[in-house]
């Protein structure tokens, strides 16, 4: 039992890290139409679909796709990998993260998860490489998840002052 279960678990990470690819090479131009009319996984078509088909709501910018940032606190550094980073003319940035769990999407929790206090405050404070000579000010800087299963599902995430300062200490 615990060796299907693991088998199920590894097909997942597998499925979810090709979903991330495809996001990334479609986002630097790359034609996929063959790569995924050759897939044979029912669930990756079906992601696909849904992308195509129900695309993230994102604003204009520069994007920069599974971007590495990090940023120290207290006597430790915290490290984000986006999946998107997008910096808009006037400074302000929206994080873009894909999902590709089979639970349905459920907003409350992913408002009160680490990953999302992370990333929010990783962007706050690495911010100043995309914005030169300015703080980034945490309401600025948005989080949007994007689940494969339930495109629609979830709404974006805002950031504040308040929160990053609750964060900082």
């Amino acid at each position: 039992m615990l060796t299907d279960q693991m088998a199920g678990w590894e097909r997942a990470i597998e499925r979810g890290s090709l979903f991330h690819r495809w996001i990334h090479q479609e986002s630097v131009g790359i034609d996929l139409a063959d790569s995924v009319r050759n897939e044979d996984d029912a669930v990756l078509q079906r992601w696909w679909e849904n992308w195509c088909s129900t695309p993230p709501a994102l604003p204009e910018g520069t994007v920069y796709s599974e971007i590495q940032l990090s940023a120290p606190i207290l006597s430790h550094r915290l490290v984000a990998q986006f999946d998107r980073l997008i910096v808009t003319e006037s400074g302000r940035m929206h994080i873009a993260d894909w999902k590709t769990g089979l639970k349905a999407p459920v907003q409350s929790v992913f408002e009160a998860s680490w990953q999302t206090r992370v990333y929010l405050y990783v962007a706050v404070e690495a911010g100043r490489i995309f914005v030169p000579k300015v703080l980034v000010n945490p309401s600025d800087v948005v989080l949007s998840y994007w689940h494969a299963n339930a495109p629609s599902a979830l709404r974006a995430i805002p950031y504040s002052a308040d929160e990053h300062e609750r964060a900082r200490s």
